[in-house]
Formats: C-alpha cells, sequence, structure tokens
C-alpha cells in the first residue's frame, strides 16, 4: 500500500478510540517553562486530537538539558532559514 494512504488509516483508527497516552510531537505554550514550539512530549490523544499534553516532572539537571536541547534545535532553524 502506497505510504501517503497509511496515514490516513491511522487516522481512521484513532476515531474510534476514545482516549489513549501516546507521545506525539504536540505544540507548547507554557508546558515545560516552554512557549510557541512544537515538541516530542507525552499526550492524551482522543477523538479530537491531542487533548492535553502530559508534564513528566523534570529534575533540575533535567530541565537544564532540555533547555539546552530547545537552544540546539532553535539554532539548527535559524542557520535552515538563513540558507532559504
Amino acid at each position: 500500500m502506497p505510504q501517503q494512504v497509511q496515514p490516513f488509516r491511522w487516522q481512521k483508527r484513532f476515531c474510534k478510540i476514545k482516549k489513549k497516552l501516546l507521545p506525539c510531537a504536540a505544540f507548547i505554550n507554557g508546558q515545560y517553562g516552554l512557549k510557541n514550539m512544537y515538541m516530542g512530549v507525552p499526550t492524551l490523544i482522543g477523538s479530537k486530537g491531542v487533548e492535553k499534553i502530559i508534564e513528566v516532572k523534570l529534575s533540575a539537571s533535567e530541565k537544564s538539558m532540555l533547555k539546552k536541547s530547545v537552544k540546539s534545535v532553535q539554532g539548527l532553524v535559524t542557520a535552515v532559514d538563513k540558507l532559504l
């Protein structure tokens, strides 16, 4: 079956599921102290899509590593934007 058809099957399947906890790239707006970006996070998925972002409690060290990672990705995005 062609690759482009598979996502539609996935969506139909989720329309039948009431709610499920899954990792997903979701729009972050205040969670984890971050705003206006997409990030892979645990989410509660329902028939209407992402219903809730589940915030995992992070240690101070983990928060620091997350912010460092975000800065690195933002730097890459900026570099690609300059190339375009």
